[in-house]
């Protein structure tokens, strides 16, 4: 492999973390399309130098083991809102994937990977998953922490129990249109 094949792979990982990143920025976390890249691209540089002394996977589960100490410093517990950044930490892992399949040079599984994870961190914000999520009683801006447990000791995603929330999207629309004036 030659040194522009190598930086091109780098470069494909660091776009595609990116845009993993991109998306958690416009949802409001602070780790964002820096942090994202240069995961994905340091995940691609070791996964090329592996490849080059012919290295028969240490260095690519050193490199998932070593993010994973990355995302564990991404969860944190506010005593406000309680255990945060499950997702950012999952998508840093993922991210590290992306990195590491762009390394390898299999970038069709990279731009599949890395759109699967977009897909999956917007799913929530689906009108119909919202629809769905209201009528189970489940606020899709809660927390995945069961609200009567200790939240100090809540680290499992766990569903808030069902409740009604009125709402006026769940009115059926007027017969025969809008009232005449």
């Amino acid at each position: 492999m030659g040194q522009a094949d190598a930086i091109l792979r780098i470069a494909i990982a660091g776009g595609l973390g990116f845009l993993i990143g991109l998306e958690r920025l416009l949802r409001g976390n602070p780790a964002g399309p820096r942090t994202f890249s240069l995961l994905a691209m340091g995940a691609a540089a070791f996964t090329v130098v592996a490849e080059g002394f012919n290295n028969d996977g240490r260095v690519i589960a050193g490199v998932a083991t070593g993010v994973g100490f990355i995302g564990a410093g991404m969860i944190f517990h506010d005593s406000a809102r309680g255990v945060v950044g499950f997702a950012t930490a999952a998508s840093s892992w993922a991210a590290v994937a992306v990195g590491v399949l762009a390394g390898v040079d299999r970038n069709l599984v990279a731009v599949a990977l890395a759109g699967f994870c977009i897909l999956v961190l917007e799913l929530q914000f689906a009108p119909m998953i919202d629809w769905l999520w209201r009528h189970r009683g489940i606020d899709t801006f809660e927390f995945d922490v069961h609200s009567t447990r200790d939240q100090s000791t809540a680290l499992v995603d766990e569903p808030t129990p069902p409740r009604n929330i009125p709402d006026e999207r769940d009115e059926p629309p007027p017969v025969g249109g809008p009232p005449s004036a």
